[in-house]
């Protein structure tokens, strides 16, 4: 499929220039729209009043977040508001969240501003099932595409399979996440609905393509990636959480 990369590209420059090679969240959102991969809608406000023209073009509720390269845990310092209902709410929120982290958060925290976030209401859902995917970039093969089960047990359960990125197509895909413990959920079990398998292979050949057409992206991690019961008129999922690395400027 076609993409107009020159965007993307900018994005990485603007990056670059800033002395970062991780990419915010609202710039991983905005490349994932352009590449046809569902996310939340997320836009980083940068004063009061652009919270709340931002927060009325994404709509209610959503989540705000400190966006802040010396800011970790963002929850310990008053950086994370949810369920903001409101423009109003979303101003408030905006004002609260920066007084926290200038008095709780570290000393001289570079703030980028705040991000909003659309909030995905999963009990709108029969089923979700957490998924990771992702790319890492090995010396000898290049990149490789991982999935597998997402979410908090990741790291405890390692159901992941791993496939080189190179000239991937859907059957690629579909041998790739059958090789995991976690398809047989996803096929249903138990009565539960089938979940949206196709979707999953649809990320996973947009990633390849992605990866291959930026080749200074050394890194990719969805977690999770949302995945809905499987229904007939569209895909039925929501990269939530993204993660991006790029080479850093020599």
């Amino acid at each position: 499929f076609r993409i107009s990369t020159e965007r993307i590209s900018e994005i990485f420059e603007e990056a670059q220039n800033d002395g970062r090679n991780v990419l915010l969240a609202s710039e991983t959102s905005e490349i994932f729209r352009i590449y046809g991969i569902k996310n939340p809608k997320t836009y980083l406000a940068k004063s009061a009043s652009e919270t709340e023209q931002l927060s009325s073009k994404i709509g209610f509720p959503l989540v705000m977040k400190v966006v802040s390269p010396d800011i970790i845990h963002k929850t310990d310092c008053g950086g994370v508001m949810l369920n903001i209902k409101n423009e109003q709410q979303a101003k408030d929120a905006f004002l609260r969240i920066i007084n926290n982290v200038h008095k709780y958060g570290p000393l001289n925290a570079k703030i980028y501003g705040v991000e909003l976030q659309e909030m995905v209401e999963t009990s709108n859902f029969q089923k979700s099932t957490q998924m990771i995917l992702g790319m890492t970039k090995d010396p000898q093969w290049g990149p490789l595409l991982m999935v597998g089960t997402g979410g908090i047990y990741t790291n405890f359960l390692k159901d992941v399979s791993f496939d080189l990125a190179y000239k991937y197509d859907k059957d690629d895909a579909l041998r790739q996440l059958s090789k995991t413990k976690i398809y047989s959920i996803l096929k249903g079990v138990r009565g539960e609905p089938k979940s949206d398998i196709d979707a999953i292979l649809n990320v996973l050949i947009r990633i390849s393509q992605l990866v291959h057409d930026f080749p200074e992206i050394v890194e990719l991690d969805i977690n999770p990636l949302l995945v809905f019961e499987e229904n007939p008129d569209h895909d039925n999922y929501s990269a939530v959480d993204i993660k991006i690395t790029i080479t850093s400027r020599k």
